[in-house]
């Protein structure tokens, strides 16, 4: 007897530490201070790179991210200051053609997840991982930047076409 309600303790602590569903926890922990959701894709210059900038104001760890253009992926490492950037190359992305490609930045490496991206954009013909942008609420389904030149900006990130120059 003891037995078990030492079991159903156990128990009752397991559901108090997981909440009551309605949080959403699939956002992990950033050990530099700052939120995930400070860090967005500012810039993509074709051939070139990738731009994540940290729009926040305390240091964000990007351990453990992924940033993709489908169907090539890099995991991320380190830090971004309050208010700086990082670049990724293209040639860890796939060439980021100007034709049409993606940048998704996503929190593992589950790409087909919609919990697990953070940021999106998509231009020209448009990316493999568009469908998972709008599942998560991050791009209007179908929507592309139109390409007019070396690059596409949105220095403080950008929720959908309109956003981006």
């Amino acid at each position: 007897m003891k037995r078990w309600m030492t079991i159903a303790a156990v128990m009752a602590l397991i559901v108090a530490a997981c909440g009551d569903g309605d949080s959403d926890n699939t956002t992990p922990a950033v050990t530099g201070g700052g939120a995930i959701g400070d860090l967005a894709i500012t810039e993509v210059e074709f051939g070139s790179h990738v731009t994540l900038t940290n729009l926040g104001t305390d240091p964000v760890s990007i351990e453990g991210l992924w940033l993709c253009n489908r169907p090539a992926y890099t995991e991320l490492s380190g830090e971004v200051g309050p208010g700086a950037s990082i670049q990724v190359e293209a040639d860890k992305l796939g060439g980021l053609s100007a034709d049409g490609a993606e940048a998704a930045l996503y929190s593992s490496n589950s790409f087909g997840d919609a919990n697990n991206m953070l940021d999106y954009v998509g231009w020209g013909t448009g990316g493999g991982r568009a469908e998972v942008a709008a599942d998560a609420g991050l791009w209007p389904a179908g929507d592309v930047v139109a390409v007019a030149g070396a690059g596409i900006t949105a220095p403080s990130g950008g929720a959908s076409a309109a956003d981006w120059s």
